[in-house]
């Protein structure tokens, strides 16, 4: 769905956090793969398996939630690759857009 905007800045500003969400969408995808590869598809608990977790779900909650539902395999992944969040995708991103620029 496209929006449109009275604010020329408000606008841009959408587009740009529109362009970094694809993005982290497109990271966080590349570290599912990587985690379901490492753990060899185990990537749940018997808790969240019985509690029908998803994996988008796994991933997109928050700390606490996510380590209570993850297998062990994946917390250990985990331990050595942590789990990217928006939040700091989403500053590193920002801080990125104004290093090229400077």
């Amino acid at each position: 769905m496209t929006r449109s905007y009275s604010s020329p800045i408000f606008a841009q500003a959408a587009a740009q956090w529109q362009e970094m969400r694809e993005e982290f969408d497109l990271a966080l995808r590349s570290h599912i793969d990587a985690a379901e590869q490492a753990c060899r598809g185990s990537l749940l608990s018997p808790e969240g398996k019985a509690a029908g977790v998803s994996i988008d779900r796994l991933f997109g909650a928050n700390r606490t939630t996510a380590a209570r539902y993850a297998s062990p395999e994946l917390l250990e992944f985990w331990a050595a690759r942590p789990r990217p969040t928006l939040a700091a995708f989403e500053e590193a991103w920002f801080e990125a857009q104004f290093a090229s620029v400077a």
